[in-house]
């Protein structure tokens, strides 16, 4: 699923927001939404590097978080306990 129309109006206006800062790198997911937001944002002033390994998390609504990464194989995920 790629980026919403509200998606769309908040990337440029992060644009807007962030335009004075200074980047010595952007990372993204390679997913498409992702891909599309941070090109809205950084693509014409800076290379963006895509990383399978930035997807979503899954958060689970219990103490035990287990972050998902899409095709991570289930021995690979990374898991948390909360305190």
């Amino acid at each position: 699923m790629g980026i919403t129309a509200k998606g769309i109006e908040e990337a440029k206006a992060t644009k807007e927001m962030i335009k004075n800062e200074s980047f010595d790198a952007i990372f993204s997911s390679d997913m498409i939404r992702t891909k599309e937001t941070a090109g809205i944002i950084f693509g014409d002033i800076h290379k963006i590097i895509f990383d399978e390994r930035l997807r979503e998390a899954y958060i689970s609504t219990d103490k035990d978080v287990v972050f998902d990464y899409g095709n991570t194989p289930k021995d690979e995920r990374v898991e948390m306990r909360l305190a």
